[in-house]
This record gives structure tokens, C-alpha cells and sequence, in this order.
């Protein structure tokens, strides 16, 4: 816009507004219709990482278990797990944590003493898991 067309639109605009907006190039309308994301869905499985192996293996379920005297509110109890999970990707035991690879289920339980307190971690692989990762 110039600064013509600026002081018609917004008559009581300051002199450095006009100076900043009239310069500007405006980027064209964007388009109206979305495009699509072609990220696979939760439910789909992962491929293999053989070259050409084109077999599907399906999501590995990763179970934490939480004894606590004091149980933690849902959101803590998931943050607790990250630093778990991450170094079973580190070791080797999963080839990646995301939500298309894992699915991933949080439990607590409540113990009476604090010596009682500990985390169980239940790793169950689709049945062909490590043929195809290997």
C-alpha cells in the first residue's frame, strides 16, 4: 500500500506507522484449502529397516509401573518416565520412541513404605519385531 491508500484507510495513523507499512511488500493471500500431512497415523504400523524388506511390524507397547507411597498426578508421573525411556532408545532395546513406533502406558500403584517404592518397566515386541530390525 502506499501511504496515500494507508492515510484513507487508517486516518488517524501516526507518521511512523505510515513510514513502516507503506515500504512493506505484503505476501500474497495465502491458500484457503489446507494442505494435507501425509504423517502416518498413530494406529500405523512402522516399516522394517531392511532395504526392501517392505514387511510391517506393528507399535512395540512400553508399560511403565509406578510403586509410590505418594502417587504423582499424571503429568509428573509421565515426565518421571522420559529420562527411562530415552535410555532404552540409548541401549538398544528400542529403535525409536515416537508415537508411531511406541505405545507408551503409564500405572501407578500404592505401596504402604518407601523402601517398597520402585518402577517396572514391560517391554512387549510385536512377534517378528527383531528379524525385521536387524
Amino acid at each position: 500500500m502506499t501511504q496515500k491508500e494507508l492515510m484513507l484507510a487508517f486516518p488517524n495513523a501516526s507518521q511512523s506507522f505510515l513510514q513502516a507499512n507503506a515500504t512493506k511488500t505484503h505476501s500474497p493471500i495465502q491458500n484457503p484449502v489446507p494442505k494435507q500431512n501425509y504423517a502416518p497415523t498413530l494406529g500405523s504400523p512402522i516399516q522394517g529397516k531392511k532395504a526392501g524388506l517392505g514387511r510391517a511390524v506393528g507399535r512395540i507397547d512400553v508399560r511403565f509401573t509406578l510403586f509410590r507411597v505418594r502417587c504423582l498426578d499424571p503429568d509428573n508421573a509421565a515426565a518421571s518416565t522420559k529420562n527411562l525411556l530415552d535410555g532404552l532408545r540409548h541401549s538398544g532395546l528400542l529403535s525409536e520412541d515416537n508415537p508411531w513406533t511406541i505405545r507408551l502406558q503409564i500405572e501407578q500403584e500404592k505401596v504402604k513404605s518407601f523402601d517398597q517404592e520402585k518402577t517396572e518397566i514391560e517391554i512387549n515386541y510385536p512377534i517378528d519385531y527383531w528379524e525385521v530390525i536387524k
